[in-house]
């Protein structure tokens, strides 16, 4: 292969160069449709599974509840089942008729087997204090009608006491802000006049608290009140997703108040908010206000409802193998019905299959970008194996398409190292890699160029041709390849021209540092001056002369003053030399030694020292 290829005419190797830039050209337009093709395959991806979409589209607690949802441990999941199976009992026995009662069920309530259910759920984990939460409201509204004529004897009486101290007081500081009426000097008891008025401050506010106390034993009241309690818990549970408790709740509520008209009390002004601007992901459904028990009951009911038919829909997709509908909606459900029964009795089983599907998917998404394409057929075929959807036929065939056209560029390369042409075998072997770095075809092909490439006839004619270049950076670059004729006493010319360009190239690198050192500190005339006394080999450098060049847009007006004075300088007008090297110290005070030194020695020559 590493024979040069024999052209008779300048026609053929017209043409040949012709077809190699043809090829080169066509390089390109593949590298984008690649790169297209690539960003449709992502895309198809993060619609099959949410675990594939960006960070920032997905709110983070959406995001954690789903994925806490997938990874329960089984017997978390089998303690939540029987909790939500007692729940729901609970509600068939306090309302017969709801969503999860059967058709034929026309029995009538059975509160007290219901109150003892509701005390069995206070032990489980789940329940998080809801069912003892309930129990109290009811134990609150049974007693909001009882005779508090003692309560109110009592108030009566520690009212008038009060009043008739606070009398005395007022006419305590009466007399003691009267002054002596034979002497006119203050009086005795003017000293004790802040103690009379602290506790009169302090009578007078166990005076209101009386009268608020007064107020709210009223029996009537007393009431109201412990029905507006219980409406706001009911409306609270609501607002956190918790139909199935809001709706038990409501079922209690309903059957010991008379009162059905629900306060706009119930619904504090931050819930209102929140229900006018739940309109975005991961900010709940929506809660309209109700004016009535039973409108909020069959507000609950709908939800319940539309919960139960979403599980339906799990269970058929979870059946035909429809993975990636099944997590949507099931991230849906999590969004919309958090402690949903329906969500929390989805068996261990299903929700291990759905995550495996979301973590194939994103282990898929994550190989597309590796250009493993091994890998990529086996996490495809692996998605088939598990799931209906989404189709793999195209993300297959884009993994057998890229190999082969990764082989034809490395062919392409083989044939225009014959040509002679290095610099496009170089680009060939490269936009090889670049689309196939795992296959092994690719790679053995690969290698064997690179060791013709580096053979050492080619090699020595490839330094040379840098050498005569003076390309320091790529001989710097390619170092370890030049690494043999570094210890090649048979050619000390080539040996020392080596060293040379590397040394070169150190001591480029050692001043772009001194520069970027000296702009860190903002100190832009040092960069200037450290990156101008260099010889010219190295100021020609392209980047030397840019970061100079950067550095004197920073700094002119220090420039065009250290330029005059070594142009005054060099032709012996040393005053004015003197004068602008001043300006430029002025320009920049914190400049080098080296300034600071010429002016020094241009003092003292001038001086006659």
């Amino acid at each position: 292969m590493n024979q040069p290829i024999v052209v008779g005419t300048f026609e053929n190797v017209e043409m040949e160069r012709l077809r190699f830039a043809r090829e080169s050209a066509n390089l390109a337009r593949e590298e984008a449709a690649y790169r297209e093709q690539l960003l449709l395959l992502q895309q198809k991806l993060a619609r099959a599974s949410f675990s594939v979409l960006p960070a920032d589209q997905i709110p983070l607690p959406v995001l954690n509840d789903f994925r806490s949802f997938l990874s329960a441990n089984a017997g978390d999941v089998g303690r939540s089942a029987q909790y939500y199976n007692l729940l729901t009992e609970t509600l068939n026995d306090l309302i017969p008729r709801n969503p999860y009662a059967e058709p034929s069920n026309e029995g009538q309530p059975n509160v007290a087997r219901a109150e003892e259910k509701l005390q069995r759920l206070f032990s489980f984990p789940e329940d998080e204090g809801i069912s003892r939460s309930i129990m109290a409201q009811i134990a609150a509204i049974r007693g909001g009608v009882f005779d508090s004529d003692q309560r109110r004897n009592q108030l009566r009486a520690e009212y008038q006491a009060l009043e008739k101290r606070k009398k005395d007081l007022a006419w305590n500081i009466s007399v003691a802000s009267q002054p002596n009426k034979l002497t006119g000097a203050e009086s005795v008891g003017a000293k004790s006049i802040p103690m009379y008025q602290e506790e009169l401050r302090q009578v007078e506010e166990r005076l209101a608290e009386l009268k608020g106390e007064a107020q709210t034993v009223l029996p009537a009241l007393q009431t109201a009140t412990r029905e507006l309690q219980f409406q706001q818990f009911v409306v609270e549970l609501a607002f956190q997703r918790r139909y199935v408790h809001s709706l038990l709740a409501a079922g209690f509520y309903r059957l010991y108040s008379s009162n059905m008209t629900v306060s706009p009390e119930a619904y504090p002004q931050q819930q209102q908010e929140a229900a006018q601007n739940a309109s975005g992901p991961g900010s709940g459904p929506l809660v309209p206000v109700f004016n009535s028990v039973p409108a909020l009951e069959t507000f609950l009911m709908n939800r319940i409802s539309d919960t139960r038919k979403s599980r339906e829909s799990i269970d058929n997709m979870l059946r035909s193998r429809q993975l990636s509908a099944a997590e949507n909606l099931l991230r849906e459900l999590v969004l919309t019905a958090k402690y949903q029964p329906e969500l929390h009795t989805i068996p261990y089983e299903e929700r291990q299959r759905i995550l495996t599907f979301s973590e194939t998917i994103r282990k898929l998404s994550d190989t597309l970008a590796t250009r493993n394409y091994d890998e990529i057929r086996r996490l495809a075929e692996e998605v088939e194996e598990i799931s209906a959807d989404p189709g793999m036929a195209d993300i297959k065939a884009f993994a057998e398409e890229h190999p082969r056209k990764a082989v034809h560029w490395a062919r392409q390369a083989g044939l225009a190292m014959k040509a002679g042409d290095r610099e496009t075998t170089r680009s060939f072997m490269e936009a090889a890699h670049e689309r196939a770095p795992f296959d092994k075809e690719v790679e053995e092909t690969l290698r064997k160029l690179e060791e013709n490439l580096l053979s050492g006839g080619d090699l020595r004619n490839e330094l040379v041709r840098l050498l005569e270049a003076e390309d320091h950076r790529e001989i710097h670059r390619r170092r370890g390849d030049f690494a043999r004729f570094a210890a090649d006493d048979a050619d000390p010319e080539l040996r020392e021209g080596l060293e040379s360009m590397l040394q070169r190239e150190a001591s480029v690198e050692e001043a772009l540092k001194k520069s970027e050192a000296f702009e860190a500190r903002s100190s832009y005339p040092d960069s200037w001056l450290a990156l101008s006394d260099l010889p010219a080999e190295l100021a020609r450098d392209p980047r030397i002369r840019e970061r100079r060049e950067t550095a004197e847009r920073k700094c002119e007006s220090f420039v065009t003053a250290y330029r005059n004075a070594r142009e005054h300088e060099e032709t012996e007008h040393l005053p004015l030399a003197l004068a602008w090297y001043l300006t430029a110290l002025a320009e920049a005070p914190s400049a080098t030694a080296n300034l600071k030194e010429r002016i020094e020695e241009l003092g003292r020559t001038l001086s006659g020292d």
